[in-house]
């Protein structure tokens, strides 16, 4: 009963990690378009990327996920990953680079924990080992088309567009989590005998 919820699952843990890997490989080019970046100007915007995203899983997720439910921060994080994304093309001066990359790394930090959560969550115990390894294994695979076709569509179509198709991404990730079902109560195991 519990895999009806998997592959939409599966898909928007790859496709999440997807559009993200192409921001990660193409921001280079963006900053230095935008504002002539050197590699150590772009290592301090990664670096606030990740504090935020730090902060946010540190302490925050775990207590969001008990008051709204892993689902609601999924299809959250899906929206402010796409504002981010489609946002960031758009940001032509530093403070707005910085307020853009907040709602980027709020909802990487919110759908990525969310998503192992529910894909546990979703997997009886006896499958939960194989499953999360075919989920990372799909995360990998994100990791190496991600930035295939971030580059192929930043030179092709140019930052707005690549990015705004990235955004487009997380808004049909965030209407995919929404039909999700909550996953059902996991059936009790065989009793030992006594």
């Amino acid at each position: 009963a519990g895999i009806t919820g998997m592959p939409p699952l599966m898909a928007i843990y790859f496709l999440t990690i997807f559009a993200f890997a192409t921001m990660e490989a193409t921001f280079p080019l963006l900053t230095l378009a935008l504002f002539n970046f050197n590699e150590q100007q772009n290592g301090w915007v990664f670096a606030y990327i990740g504090v935020l995203i730090v902060i946010l899983q540190g302490g925050l997720v775990g207590r969001l996920a008990k008051r709204f439910g892993e689902k609601n921060l999924v299809i959250a994080g899906s929206l402010l990953l796409a504002v981010g994304l489609a946002g960031l093309p758009f940001s032509t001066s530093l403070p707005l680079l910085l307020m853009t990359l907040v709602p980027l790394a709020a909802g990487n930090g919110l759908a990525n924990p969310s998503l192992s959560a529910l894909i546990s969550l979703t997997t009886s115990k006896h499958s939960q080992g194989e499953t999360l390894g075919v989920a990372q294994s799909l995360a990998s695979l994100g990791r190496v088309l991600g930035p295939l076709w971030g580059g192929f569509a930043y030179m092709a179509l140019g930052a707005q567009i690549s990015y705004v198709i990235a955004g487009g991404i997380m808004v049909l990730m965030a209407g995919l989590a929404f039909t999700i079902r909550k996953p059902e109560a996991p059936e009790p195991g065989p009793v030992a005998p006594a």
